[in-house]
C-alpha cells in the first residue's frame, strides 16, 4: 500500500491537442491540463550528452500515484506530465499491485522547463 507521505508532488497531467489559428488557419501542437494529482517522484538516470553542437542533459525518473480511474487514459503518446515547472515526457505505464497504483516511467531533458523555475 502507498503511504501518503511519499506522495509529496503536485504532478499536472497535460493532453497534446491541436489548435487552428483563428487568422491564418494552420494548425498548431499545443498542451491542455487535464487534471493534477499528488505522485511521488524518483529519479533513476542524469546523463549528459553532446548533441547538435551543445551539452543536453537528461534524467530519467518514475512517478508513482494512487491507483484511479482517471490514469488509465494516461498514453505516451498523446500525454506529459509536469512536475515543478519541468516537463516529463512518458515512456511507460505500469499497474502497481491490486489496483494499488501506477507508475510512469518518464523522461525530461534538463533544459526544459515550463513557466518560472522552481526548485
Amino acid at each position: 500500500m502507498m503511504k501518503a507521505a511519499s506522495l509529496d508532488r503536485r504532478v499536472t497531467v497535460q493532453l497534446r491537442t491541436r489548435v487552428q489559428s483563428p487568422t491564418s488557419g494552420e494548425e498548431t501542437e499545443s498542451w491542455a491540463d487535464q487534471f493534477t494529482v499528488w505522485m511521488s517522484k524518483r529519479d533513476i538516470r542524469t546523463a549528459e550528452r553532446w548533441a547538435a553542437e551543445q551539452t543536453v542533459a537528461e534524467v530519467d525518473s518514475s512517478f508513482r500515484a494512487r491507483w484511479s480511474a482517471a490514469l488509465l487514459d494516461i498514453r505516451p503518446d498523446t500525454h506529459r506530465l509536469m512536475c515543478r515547472g519541468r516537463v516529463y515526457a512518458i515512456h511507460g505505464v505500469a499497474d502497481l499491485g491490486r489496483l494499488e497504483g501506477v507508475e510512469f516511467a518518464c523522461a525530461a531533458r534538463g533544459e526544459e522547463r515550463y513557466g518560472e523555475d522552481r526548485p
